[in-house]
């Protein structure tokens, strides 16, 4: 079952979010016919924006957008603070030359993260970091430091064990949080290793803080928002001399959404109402 756990530790002084995701996973793989580097640095960035997820309140949400130049292109996800996730990949086949699995690779490190948050306020908080690092995680962990100056360790699994583990340190810590943290990073940083070994996320939390308080569990879905609305709104924006065009040329309209491969069609009929609408409002 995936899982996500939100915990208090070491005297309240470290938030503490874990996740098990390996249906989420499983459901972006048959969306998506992931190959397995692709299937990697997908799996990492669901894992991530389920984590950050955990820090979100109400109808608030996040979209995180990668880009490191390498072959799988464009990573975007987007999840809430309900644990509803989806995301897809440009380029979902792959292959690194020796059938090397390399997130690194696959991904590039010449770009950028993109974080943008819906905080259910008048504007949207968007933040820009270089993608420099060559682990996911690390990436990670340099947004918290430099755009949210917030102490954060992070741990993504592979794919074997889907998941990962986010670890922020609270306001006004002590220097012995710090010394024991130290002594857990090789863990936090290798949580595939963890994952492999102990099953129950609860366990991990208590090998490792043993005197955590969990605040919250959210069970995370891979959900798509679509609708044909959204899409219509889309053709809209197209402007009219382009429907024209689409209803000469072609008749109808088809539509893909990125994050499930969802097909919305738009008839003659449709399109016509569409350029109908455009025109009378152009004429108001």
């Amino acid at each position: 079952m995936d899982i996500l756990i939100k915990a208090l530790a070491l005297d309240n002084q470290i938030r503490v979010y874990i996740t098990k995701t390996r249906l989420v996973y499983k459901k972006a793989d048959k969306l998506h016919k992931l190959s397995s580097n692709s299937g990697l640095v997908l799996s990492k960035v669901l894992s991530m924006a389920i984590l950050m997820g955990g820090t979100l309140k109400g109808d608030q949400g996040l979209t995180i957008k990668l880009n490191g130049k390498g072959p799988i292109g464009n990573v975007v996800v987007d999840t809430n603070s309900f644990g509803i996730v989806r995301g897809y990949v440009d380029n979902p086949s792959v292959i690194l030359q020796n059938d090397e699995i390399n997130e690194f690779k696959t991904l590039g490190n010449n770009g950028i993260i993109d974080i943008i948050k819906d905080l259910d306020l008048k504007n949207l908080y968007s933040s820009t970091i270089p993608l420099q690092y060559p682990l996911i995680q690390d990436n990670f962990m340099d947004y918290y430091i430099n755009s949210e100056q917030i102490v954060t360790f992070i741990g993504l699994s592979n794919l074997d064990n889907p998941g990962g583990i986010m670890i922020q340190l609270m306001p006004n810590y002590s220097e012995n949080v710090i010394t024991f943290l130290k002594s857990k990073l090789e863990e936090i940083y290798n949580i595939s290793n963890l994952f492999s070994s102990i099953q129950n996320p609860h366990e991990i939390l208590k090998h490792l803080f043993p005197d955590y308080k969990t605040l919250e569990e959210i069970k995370p879905i891979f959900k798509c928002s679509c609708n044909k609305n959204h899409f219509k709104k889309g053709i809209i924006s197209l402007g009219a001399k382009e429907i024209e065009e689409m209803i000469i040329e072609d008749e109808t309209a088809e539509t893909v959404c990125n994050y499930c491969n969802k097909k919305y069609v738009f008839s003659k009929q449709e399109l016509q109402e569409i350029l109908k609408y455009l025109k009378e409002k152009t004429n108001e």
